[in-house]
Formats: C-alpha cells, structure tokens, sequence
C-alpha cells in the first residue's frame, strides 16, 4: 500500500531528523556566509583544518582488548565519512534562515512562528506518557530542548518559502492510481480508488513535489550566495 510507504518515508525522515539534530548539538561555526566575500558555491575552498572548539573529549574513545581506539581516530573516521554531509547541511540551513528572516523577521512573524512551534512541541508531548519520559527521550537521543526548537523553526521556514510551489491535481492521482494498481491490491481482486488511498496517494505526490521544489531553492539560493568553506576533508 502507498499509504505504508509514505508512513515508513516519514518515519525514516524523523530518524534523519533526530541524527542531524544529534551531530549538530556539538558542531562548531565551519562555514561562514558573507554578501561581502565573493566565492560561488561551485567553487568552494577548502583550506586549514578546524577542529571544534570548546568541545573538550577523552584522549581515548574506546579500549578492545588493552588495544586504544582514540578519539582522534573516531573525529577523523567521522568527519570523513559523514563531514561533508553535515557540513552542506548546514549551509543549506544558514541560507534557508537567511532567506526566512527577509520574508519573516519581523517580531510579529517571529512571535507568531514561536506560537506554532509551541503546539507542535506540546502535540509531539502528546504521544509520551508524560513530560518525564519525553524529556528523558530527548536526552537518550542526544537532542536539547533548543535543539528541538530550532529544527521545528526550520521546518517551519521551508514550509513557509514553498508554500503554494507544490499542487497535485485530482487528474494526477488518478494517473498515478491508474498506472500503479497492482500496488493498492493483489489479484483477483479489482483496487478501487477510494478517499484513504486517495489521500494517501496525494499526500505522497505533494511529498515528491515538493522535495523537487526544495532543491530547486536550495541551489538558486546557493547560486546567490557567498560560501567560504574553511575545513578538509
């Protein structure tokens, strides 16, 4: 069923979301934006190697056997496997608030913005017990209050600069209905498009469509800005 699919995408997204909030609690300021520094985002310079400051670790990461795995070794293995991953995350971040605060900075925007991310956070209490345990779960996951916060504020800012840039029309779902039966029932029987399906094949077109959109303004943002990348791989 497309409906299972588009769950399990979501749900896979949430995780994504959780790790990147949980790599980004302990990130330092890598990249720097400036109107003033002239560097397209094709053209970016790697140059001294930074590590993050302030973030005091052990000298060792882990022993197997009296054999010492270093932290050294764990910040290296890291930064090269997922570095650059995290990094134009982040870039794409700082340009998303950039892009919102000219549309919505304003103290009655922000206020109204903060009022929204307070009911989401009071909707995602809902699923836990009680404040107790879903605090305890964000710390099991690494993940700050402020952390929560801001990643909720981006979500926000990216739905806000899409809004109205991604529409599934009635014609669309058929289409796709249409031309993916075998999907929503196995032989003998007939499938039939009824309101779930319906919606659920809606739901996952505006997904697709809008994915396609953000990177669209990802790159037209990036093709504008000033990137200077100051860390190696």
């Amino acid at each position: 069923m497309i409906l299972e699919t588009h769950q399990i995408r979501r749900s896979y997204q949430v995780k994504k979301i959780v790790f990147f909030i949980l790599l980004c609690a302990a990130a330092s300021p890598l990249a720097l934006l400036h109107s003033e520094e002239v560097s397209r985002s094709k053209n970016f310079r790697l140059s001294q190697q930074t590590a993050a400051p302030g973030l005091t670790l052990p000298p060792a990461a882990a022993q197997v056997n009296g054999t010492v795995i270093s932290t050294e070794l764990l910040w290296n293995t890291l930064l090269a496997k997922a570095g650059s991953a995290v990094l134009n995350n982040l870039v794409d971040e700082a340009l998303i608030e950039q892009a919102a605060g000219k549309k919505f900075g304003s103290k009655s925007a922000q206020a109204k913005i903060d009022k929204e991310i307070d009911a989401k956070i009071a909707d995602l209490k809902k699923q836990f017990p009680d404040e107790k345990v879903f605090q305890e779960q964000l710390r099991s996951a690494g993940v700050r209050p402020e952390d929560l916060r801001r990643q909720i504020r981006m979500q926000i800012y990216r739905e806000r600069l899409l809004k109205g840039k991604a529409k599934v029309s009635k014609e669309k779902v058929t289409k796709f209905f249409n031309e993916n039966k075998q999907r929503f029932a196995a032989p003998p029987n007939e499938p039939v498009l009824t309101p779930e399906i319906q919606k659920s094949i809606e739901s996952y077109l505006l997904q697709s469509k809008l994915e396609q959109e953000y990177a669209k303004l990802i790159k037209d943002l990036r093709d504008k800005a000033k990137i200077q990348i100051f860390l190696n791989n």
